[in-house]
C-alpha cells in the first residue's frame, strides 16, 4: 500500500471519527475521499470503516454509500452483527416491519448471521411459520437456501411443522425443494416423516422427487410406510412413487410396512403390487400385438409399393415392348 494511499485512509477514519462534524458534511467528505481513493474496507486499529461508522452511530446515508461503494457485509465482528441482528424482534417475538429491518440493515444489520443454532432470521421465522415474516424477509433479499447447523432450509423446517401456508410460498417462489440436510433428506422427506399430507401435496405438485433417496436409501414412500402414515402413502404411490426400489438394507416400502406392523399400508402396497404384477401380462401382450401390427403395416405398404412398381412397367412395357 503506498503512503497516498494510507493516508487516503486515515483521513477517511478521521471523517467518520469526527465528532463536530453534521451528517451532511461528513457525506459529502466521504463521497470525496472515495473518489481520490480511499479504500472503504480499509481498517485501522482493528476497525474497520464500515464498524466504525456504525460503532460513532453517523448517519444512515453514510453506512449505505459505504455499503454501495462496495463495503464487506462481515466488516463487523459476528458478534456485533449478530447482535443487531436480534433487533429484528420485538420484545414479544414478533419480527418487527419490513421499515425497522431496512433501517437495521443500514446500520450493519446482516440477515445472514446466524445465532447459536446456526439459525438465520429466515429460518427462525420459518421455524414458528410466520408466513408475513418469511415473505418479509425473502423480499428484502435474505438467502432461501440457507442452511443451519443440522443442514436443514427454511422449507425443511416450515415442511416438518406443516406450515402449508409458508411452504407454498417459497416452493412457488423457486427455493430448492432437492436440497438436503445432513441425513440427507429433502423437504418432501421431512413432510413425510411427519405425515403432513397438505405440505406432501404441495411439494409433489412443485416437482418434488418422489424417489429420492436419503442416506440410507430410504425413499419418503418408505418413511411414510415405517410411520403409518396412511393417506400419505395412498397419495404418493398412486403419484408413481417406486414401489419396487430398495434402501441399503434391500427392504422396499412394503417390507417397513411389514416390519413395524403397519396393517392399513401393507393392505393397500400389497393390493397395489398385486395390480401391478396382474397388468404386467397384459402390457406385455399390448406392446407384442403393437410389434405385429407395425409389422403388418410395413408389410402392407411395401405390398403396396411393388404393386405401384409392376403396374408402371407393364404399362410402359405394352408401349414399347411385345413388338417382334
Amino acid at each position: 500500500m503506498s503512503n497516498n494511499q494510507e493516508k487516503l485512509n486515515e483521513q477517511l477514519f478521521n471523517v467518520i471519527v469526527d465528532e463536530k462534524a453534521s451528517d451532511e458534511a461528513r457525506l459529502k467528505k466521504v463521497k470525496y475521499l472515495v473518489r481520490l481513493g480511499a479504500d472503504v474496507n480499509a481498517r485501522l486499529y482493528g476497525k474497520s470503516v464500515l464498524s466504525k461508522a456504525i460503532e460513532k452511530g453517523v448517519g444512515a446515508e453514510v453506512v449505505e454509500f459505504l455499503r454501495e461503494k462496495g463495503a464487506i457485509k462481515w466488516v463487523i465482528s459476528k458478534e456485533e452483527a449478530l447482535e443487531l441482528s436480534q433487533g429484528f424482534w420485538d420484545d414479544e417475538g414478533e419480527l418487527k416491519s419490513q421499515e425497522e429491518i431496512k433501517e437495521l440493515l443500514k446500520k450493519g444489520a446482516d440477515m445472514e448471521v446466524k445465532d447459536e443454532d446456526g439459525q438465520t432470521a429466515l429460518i427462525r421465522a420459518a421455524k414458528i411459520g410466520d408466513r408475513e415474516g418469511v415473505k418479509s424477509l425473502a423480499e428484502l433479499g435474505a438467502d432461501v437456501e440457507a442452511k443451519d447447523d443440522a443442514g436443514q432450509t427454511a422449507l425443511m423446517m416450515l415442511a416438518c411443522n406443516g406450515y402449508f401456508e409458508v411452504v407454498k410460498y417459497l416452493a412457488e417462489g423457486g427455493a430448492d425443494l432437492e436440497a438436503k440436510d445432513e441425513d440427507g433428506q429433502t423437504a418432501l422427506m421431512v413432510a413425510a416423516n411427519w405425515g403432513e399430507l397438505d405440505v406432501v401435496k404441495c411439494l409433489v405438485e412443485c416437482g418434488a422427487d418422489l424417489d429420492v433417496k436419503d442416506k440410507d436409501g430410504q425413499t419418503a414412500l418408505m418413511m411414510l410406510a415405517c410411520n403409518g402414515h396412511f393417506e400419505v402413502v395412498k397419495y404418493l404411490a398412486q403419484k408413481g412413487a417406486d414401489l419396487e426400489v430398495k434402501d441399503k438394507d434391500g427392504q422396499t416400502a412394503l417390507d417397513h410396512a411389514r416390519m413395524w406392523g403397519k396393517a392399513d399400508c401393507l393392505k393397500f402396497l400389497e393390493e397395489l403390487q398385486q395390480k401391478e404384477v396382474a397388468k404386467e401380462p397384459y402390457e406385455a401382450k399390448v406392446e407384442v400385438l403393437s410389434e405385429h401390427k407395425d409389422k403388418a403395416k410395413k408389410e402392407v405398404l411395401e405390398g403396396n409399393a411393388q404393386d405401384e412398381k409392376m403396374e408402371k412397367g407393364s404399362f410402359w412395357q405394352r408401349i414399347f415392348g411385345g413388338r417382334d
